[in-house]
């Protein structure tokens, strides 16, 4: 795994750095999705070994999220998170099988809509 460091000038994003946006932005989606707790979430330059281009990913047998953040602006990573935090929710829940990945199963749909919803409770109380 690569260790970023997240308060270094490249993840800042218009004087916001991605760990002030996350600070603000985890605690939102646990208490939007109804989450037990925050699951491990692992920032990376990008996610090898995968069947798909992909900017997150959700491991349902280790419950860790990996979400990509080189080259991305933070509420395009943040939308990311929600996502996978979303995939987190359904594993919690026991509803995610080995086709549960496929682009547009109920599970994908799901969390896409439910990381929208996400992404407008953050947005309205951090408008900046």
């Amino acid at each position: 795994m690569l260790a970023l460091d997240l308060f270094e000038s490249d993840f800042k994003t218009n004087d916001l750095t991605l760990i002030d946006a996350l600070r603000d932005f985890l605690p939102l989606a646990v208490k939007t999705l109804k989450l037990p707790g925050i699951p491990k979430i692992s920032l990376e330059k990008s996610i090898e070994k995968s069947n798909v281009p992909t900017f997150g990913r959700f491991e349902n047998e280790s419950k860790e999220i990996t979400v990509v953040i080189n080259n991305r602006n933070t509420v395009d990573i943040l939308r990311t998170l929600a996502h996978e935090m979303a995939h987190f929710q359904q594993g919690e829940q026991g509803e995610l099988d080995h086709d549960s990945w496929h682009t547009g199963s109920p599970e994908e749909n799901e969390a896409n809509a439910t990381a929208g919803v996400v992404m407008r409770n953050y947005s309205e109380q951090n408008p900046e």
